[in-house]
């Protein structure tokens, strides 16, 4: 009981740094399914503790094994398409960065070879202008 109500604990802190840091309106609304349904799943996981404590586990297996098994399998749903999203977000920004890369390796070469030929003809016309004097 311990250890699911720490790992309750934890999962929330976990929801709330992903409203914090999650982008774009679908998002938005992924994480909070995603969290709404975790939270719905609390009143079936105390009613297992609650059966269990009071001795009776085959009522509390029964309601595990339907209710709390189907709703499980809810909430590994909406926590991957949140998951899936997320994925979906960091790939497009990997891309978006590596285009960022390429344009300026792309600008930084142009530039310096324009230095270099403005460089040699400054060179040359006062190499020239020298010689001439």
């Amino acid at each position: 009981i311990e250890l699911v109500n720490e790992e309750e604990k934890e999962t929330l802190q976990l929801f709330d740094t992903i409203h914090k840091q999650i982008l774009g309106d679908e998002g938005r609304t992924l994480v909070s399914n995603a969290h709404e349904a975790f939270l719905k799943w609390r009143p079936i996981r105390k009613e297992v503790i609650k059966l269990s404590e009071k001795g009776e586990f085959k009522k509390a297996q029964l309601l595990t094994q339907n209710k709390g098994a189907t709703y499980v399998d809810f909430l590994i749903l909406e926590v991957e398409k949140l998951a899936a999203y997320a994925g979906d977000k960091a790939m497009m920004f990997n891309t978006n960065s590596s285009k960022i890369v390429e344009n300026t390796r792309y600008i930084a070469i142009v530039t310096m070879i324009i230095c270099l030929l403005f460089g040699l003809s400054l060179t040359t016309y006062f190499t020239q202008d020298i010689i001439n004097v």
